[in-house]
């Protein structure tokens, strides 16, 4: 990424005299770019969620299974 200098009044000057136009449309990429995988990094968080969604019924099925195995517990 390009090294912007920003002056007060917003005009946008860079070192190698790289017009706004390209700035903008470079930041526009990179806006998409990281976009994209910010919905990469959802999707694999739902699908983590899923998976442990499963292991826990799993899970609770059983401990209900060794609950009623060992009967009623005495108090």
């Amino acid at each position: 990424m390009r090294q912007v200098l920003t002056s007060l009044n917003a005009n946008c000057v860079t070192m190698d005299n790289t017009p706004p136009e390209i700035i903008i449309a470079e930041l526009q990429q990179r806006i998409l770019h990281l976009e994209a995988e910010n919905l990469q990094h959802q999707d694999d968080a739902k699908a983590r969620i899923d998976e442990l969604e499963m292991e826990n019924a799993k899970l609770k099925m059983e401990n209900e299974k060794l609950k009623a195995q060992s009967g009623p517990l005495d108090a």
